[in-house]
């Protein structure tokens, strides 16, 4: 198994980023990374090319990510499936319990959820 990460925060502004905002994108995308205890390579969306290519040299046969279901991230995967396709590379989304259990209430802002919280955590037997 081969670990990269993939950067996607320039995706959501048509300007530059703020440096605050890539060094937090940074950070959380090495936690998660580190939580597999390998090595692991640093991407970006600038181009899909990196993508395949570490793909490639990893022997990779499948990319598997969190289920992204709009946005940026989400119109640019959309762009580069075709290529990993050619490239016999399948995309795995997974989403976790406690994302299905969220979701339903996740159509009208924050407010909503936050009134289902405990209600949530009961469900996931969290608290």
């Amino acid at each position: 198994m081969s670990v990269a990460t993939l950067s996607s925060s320039t995706l959501r502004s048509p300007g530059p980023v703020p440096d605050h905002v890539l060094a937090f994108e940074a950070g959380a995308l090495e936690d998660a990374a580190m939580r597999f205890g390998r090595t692991y390579e640093t991407l970006n969306t600038g181009s899909p090319q990196p993508l395949l290519d570490w793909a490639k040299d990893t022997g990779a046969q499948q990319i598997v990510m969190p289920y992204t279901p709009r946005g940026p991230l989400k119109d640019w995967m959309d762009t580069v499936q075709t290529q990993l396709e050619d490239n016999t590379l399948a995309l795995c989304e997974i989403r976790r319990p406690w994302d299905d259990t969220i979701w339903r209430h996740a159509t009208a802002g924050f407010f909503k959820v936050k009134k289902e919280i405990p209600n949530i955590l009961a469900r996931l037997e969290i608290a």
